[in-house]
């Protein structure tokens, strides 16, 4: 799919002149989906390619969620800002004074760390409205019970195994859907375990003499002075 993998590229640059309406029209396109089966005669076997094209969308657009979140709220915000935090208390201790440029760095990288909410909030909001789309044209699809299938009159054995084959395939894509739904939720604990240490260490830079902390509390440094004047940190 061409179309999702250049989309990922923009997710991923935050390219949001690009993909700022992209959640809104995949779940108008899977709405449009299903009125035009409620809407229009259908045979159970368009309502599983249906189904099963439904279930790819909603793949394609959880993989660029997971993708954009991973690459930018967990390594290039986190992981960076923690990073940043270190560079600016190793050179305070140095120099004896806060360098201004780190300083406006981890105060954009804490901007960045703001703005992943809205993205979290998204994709929960997001993978609970398709999936409801889903279960209600499985509603839409379900036999009433009063015309049981029978070998000899409702469906010839191609038509049956044909159907079987695509229910094969939607419960496969769909468990492919939840799968990176969930890797999407490993990404998150993730991610609010890193900001909790990023928050951590920005307190312990005032907080601290040293300015650092470590697992067990604020950092100690030894200095020892060398002959051109400098302090060496042990």
């Amino acid at each position: 799919d061409h179309g999702a993998v250049l989309q990922i590229l923009a997710e991923t640059a935050r390219l949001e002149g690009v993909i700022f309406q992209d959640s809104k029209c995949t779940h108008l396109a899977v709405k449009q989906i299903i009125t035009q089966l409620q809407s229009t005669p259908h045979t159970p076997e368009e309502s599983k390619r249906k189904e099963l094209t439904i279930l790819k969308k909603i793949q394609a657009k959880i993989a660029r969620l997971a993708v954009r979140f991973f690459l930018v709220a967990v390594l290039q915000n986190a992981v960076q800002v923690n990073v940043q935090i270190s560079m600016m208390a190793v050179s305070r201790v140095v120099t004896g004074s806060t360098d201004q440029q780190l300083l406006f760095s981890v105060v954009l990288g804490l901007l960045g760390l703001a703005m992943d909410f809205p993205d979290m909030v998204e994709a929960g909001k997001l993978m609970w409205r398709l999936m409801k789309q889903v279960n209600r044209l499985k509603e839409l699809d379900s036999p009433s019970g009063d015309n049981p299938v029978s070998c000899d009159s409702q469906a010839s054995l191609e038509k049956r195994q044909e159907r079987e084959n695509l229910e094969s395939e939607c419960e496969k894509q769909l468990w492919q859907c939840k799968c990176i739904y969930y890797r999407y939720c490993f990404y998150m604990v993730v991610y609010f375990g890193l900001l909790s240490y990023t928050l951590m260490k920005l307190f312990g830079f005032f907080w601290c003499k040293s300015h650092l902390v470590n697992g067990d509390g604020c950092a100690e440094f030894q200095t020892m002075p060398s002959t051109n004047n400098e302090s060496h940190i042990l």
